[in-house]
């Protein structure tokens, strides 16, 4: 049972790499991605329905187009709004 775990191991590494590849090609294109980790992964692959012997989730990424464009909105606050000092 252990070499499921490192192949799983190996596989999300790989997933990683292709999951940045598509964020940056989404960017390019104006589209928002995020990947997402700390999910409950057995209730998403019986959600799926996967024969985990044979696949299994390493993470779920999500691409959309933003409501509001950031920079139109000041995502900042001022400091005094944010640091209390003592």
């Amino acid at each position: 049972m252990w070499i499921h775990k490192v192949f799983f191991s190996w596989g999300a590494r790989q997933a990683y790499i292709t999951a940045s590849i598509m964020m940056a090609c989404a960017a390019s294109m104006g589209v928002d991605s995020c990947a997402i980790e700390g999910f409950e992964k057995r209730k998403v692959e019986e959600l799926l329905v996967l024969d985990t012997f044979a696949n299994q989730v390493a993470l779920i990424m999500c691409f959309g187009y933003r409501v509001a464009d950031p920079m139109k909105q000041s995502p900042r606050v001022s400091m005094s709004e944010f640091v209390q000092y003592l």
